[in-house]
């Protein structure tokens, strides 16, 4: 399976190269790249051609940790699973490029629906588990609910301007009240985005998708549904409103998924629903941007677009880092649940460095990219907070709010991961024996730090070379303050790791000669203990459930002990975490819509007469129906 799949990567490493030399050339000279199929039309200017960079670098990171992850697969799998899994690879690589260059909506529709296509393939891989199969048969069924608000704003705009193209949308735009073009638009991107409360899909899937495939969904595809907000909102005319609901989903979307994310025990499903808090942060930026343009707050606005662009980036390489880091524990411990882990630094050192540093670098924490991307997010806040008018003031306080809400429970949840998950004493049998990943497994996830390391030095000098997609969103050249402020805080990023890096020199140096001594951790006097006294992830993140239980769908199972029990029998706790939206709104509309769908399975006899006579009553309701004129 290695050359299979090297096969896969040298693929697309081709394909990354042609489209990224049409890519840069648009950002260097900033003149449009065309180029026509038949009758469709393809196009990039800086902000496509930002996304095909962008979506290159994430897919190659998931191709070459894929050769590894898939030469280490121990499954029993045919030449044909395995050769359709890399061509679903290379469609979903084609598919994202193509959505980023589509210049009207029906391209952009075959383009979203082969990628939606593609990515329930490769989540097929583990197919011969029912939960993975009912995993990804529901991905596909709320793709194609998404997909059908393409549908529709394709039909209204073929109706009504003869046809689909982004030019037309615009024009349509200018008769035709805002939200009956964005609607199906907004639900159709925010739907592949993952934003509240469309994002149910987003944690089953990362979780039972392979580990390479969901670094790249979590990492690069969901932001194709960003990118269709952007290039939509940006194209009929901007509305306070549009704004508006764009800036308090995202919000909603950032506290709800760490929310969620710090309860979860399964290490896979945490990084989902992380991914659904950075989308969150993300679209936030989005809206306070449009919101800035009508309200006419230059700095506000092009600080927001800066902090789309840096954070974009650094959360593609950060879930490329985690994802595949979580991949590796997976293959040595056969386990996703943190609970059946620990002591992972001891027999994968290699391992958990990298998955501290990717967990450093999603908390935001300084001297990493995270604090380099999410500060222009607190200039725009800060600076809508100063301004007169009093609406985007207030939303300029909440999304602060928001931000520092979001920090602080991001610090949480990966502080579990990492405290629980690898550290302590195993917790299993299959923990403490756990190899550590080869060094190509690991390749990969240092390339995507050493990226992140970039962004976190120069944020500034980055931004300089994105300005041409800036000046496609913003619509004017970068003010030099706001680079000088980039330059600072790259300055001062790169001076603490300097310190740090110094510290760290110094303490090898100090303990060189000096034998070092280890032992159990003490244990307030009690020396008899074994893993089980150690904190669970579930213990560890109570405190927060007590707090938000019901919006975060905590379910107990436990018999309490009545006071007159003297002598109660053994008891089990347990606990399960349950998407809100998914549990209490999708599955009891999903099970009415199968009751339905049962109902009139009477139909379904299976007597040839009865499908016979079922044609003829349809050739006499038509008949009469044209002969009353209704037809």
């Amino acid at each position: 399976m290695r050359f299979a799949f090297s096969a896969v990567c040298f693929a697309c490493i081709v394909i990354a190269t042609v489209t990224s030399v049409s890519a840069l050339t648009v950002l260097q000279t900033g003149q449009l790249w065309t180029a026509s199929i038949g009758s469709v039309t393809y196009a990039a200017d800086s902000l496509s051609a930002f996304m095909v960079l962008f979506i290159n670098v994430g897919v190659l990171l998931a191709a070459l940790y894929g050769v590894s992850y898939l030469a280490a697969d121990t499954s029993q799998r045919s030449a044909t699973e395995y050769l359709l899994h890399g061509v679903a690879f290379i469609g979903l690589h084609l598919s994202m490029i193509g959505v980023a260059i589509s210049t009207d909506l029906f391209s952009l529709f075959f383009s979203w629906e082969a990628m939606s296509v593609a990515s329930f393939l490769l989540v097929l891989l583990d197919a011969r588990q029912t939960r993975v199969r009912y995993t990804a048969l529901r991905y596909l069924i709320q793709m194609h609910i998404g997909a059908l608000g393409l549908l529709i704003a394709n039909a209204m705009l073929f109706s009504s301007m003869g046809n689909s193209s982004f030019a037309s949308l615009h024009q349509f735009s200018q008769t035709h009240p805002v939200w009956t073009i964005m609607l199906p638009l907004g639900i159709a991107f925010s739907m592949k985005a993952g934003i509240f409360p469309l994002h149910s899909w987003l944690p089953d899937t990362h979780a039972a998708a392979p580990s390479h495939v969901s670094g790249l969904m979590s990492g690069v595809m969901i932001k194709l549904g960003v990118y269709g907000l952007i290039r939509t909102s940006l194209t009929v005319w901007p509305t306070m409103e549009v704004g508006a609901v764009l800036l308090i989903l995202g919000m909603i979307t950032a506290l709800f998924g760490i929310g969620n994310a710090i309860v979860q025990r399964d290490m896979k499903r945490l990084l989902a629903y992380s991914s659904v808090e950075n989308m969150g942060l993300i679209v936030m930026s989005v809206g306070m941007a449009l919101v800035a343009r009508v309200a006419n707050i230059p700095a506000v606005e092009v600080a927001a677009w800066i902090a789309v662009l840096l954070h974009s980036v650094h959360h593609m390489l950060m879930k490329a880092v985690l994802f595949q880091a979580a991949g590796n524990i997976l293959h040595a411990t056969h386990t996703r649940d943190i609970n059946l882990l620990g002591g992972l630094v001891h027999s994968m050192p290699g391992t958990v460095n990298i998955l501290i540093l990717g967990s450093l670098g999603i908390t935001a924490l300084p001297a990493l990219s995270g604090f380099a991307s999410e500060f222009p997010m607190y200039i725009s806040g800060i600076n809508a907070m100063m301004t007169s008018d009093l609406r985007t003031s207030m939303l300029g306080v909440f999304s602060v709010v928001t931000l520092c809400l979001a920090g602080g429970m991001a610090i949480v949840a990966f502080t579990k991961a990492v405290g629980i998950g690898a550290l302590g004493t195993a917790r299993s049998s299959a923990a403490k024996h756990a190899h550590e990943a080869p060094v190509s497994a690991r390749f990969p996830q240092w390339i995507a730090l050493a990226l992140s390391l970039l962004i976190a030095t120069m944020p500034g000098l980055l931004t300089r070379m994105l300005s041409g997609v800036v000046y496609t969103t913003y619509g004017h050249a970068i003010p030099a303050d706001v680079l000088s402020t980039l330059d600072m805080v790259g300055i001062g990023q790169a001076a603490l790791i300097g310190i740090i890096g110094v510290v760290w020199l110094l303490r090898i140096l100090a303990t060189k000669s000096k034998p070092l001594a280890t032992g159990p951790t003490w244990g307030c006097g009690f020396t008899e203990g074994d893993a089980r006294v150690q904190y669970t992830a579930t213990t560890y993140a109570d405190s927060t459930a007590a707090i938000a239980g019901p919006l975060l769908g905590i379910h107990t199972s436990y018999r309490p002990i009545a006071t007159a029990d003297m002598f109660p029998h053994t008891r089990t706790y347990s606990t399960e975490e349950k998407d809100v939206v998914a549990h209490r709104l999708l599955e009891p509309i999903g099970r009415s819509v199968e009751a339905f769908l049962r109902s009139l399975a009477v139909i379904q006899t299976g007597n040839m007469r009865a499908y016979i006579m079922y044609a003829f009553v349809f050739i006499i309701a038509i008949a009469v129906l044209t002969f009353t004129g209704v037809l």
